[in-house]
């Protein structure tokens, strides 16, 4: 599991994500499932209100894909964003 924005967003917008988790699909060659977790800025009070977190899972980016871009920061910085906009995806489906 890893969490690409590098934090929890306060407000539940989606953050830019960062470079290191495009650099991190394409060193490991594995597929990458994006995923969205919703009721997350305030836990405590989630918690008191029997709201529940829920984990939305899409379809994996292949690693035949990823394999195609450049090991460099112009192919982290696409692979940070391929992520990002099926994230913004799986959010948009749930409300």
């Amino acid at each position: 599991v890893l969490f690409p924005e590098g934090g929890r967003s306060k407000k539940g917008e989606i953050l830019p994500l960062k470079l290191g988790v495009g650099k991190l699909a394409l060193e490991a060659r594995v597929d990458v499932v994006p995923t969205y977790v919703a009721n997350t800025q305030n836990p405590l009070k989630a918690f008191l209100t029997g709201k529940t977190m829920l984990v939305k899972f899409g379809e994996p980016i292949k690693k035949s894909w990823l394999e195609k871009l450049p090991k460099d920061k112009g192919g982290y910085k696409q692979v940070a964003e391929e992520i990002r906009q099926r994230i913004k995806n799986l959010k948009s489906k749930i409300k």
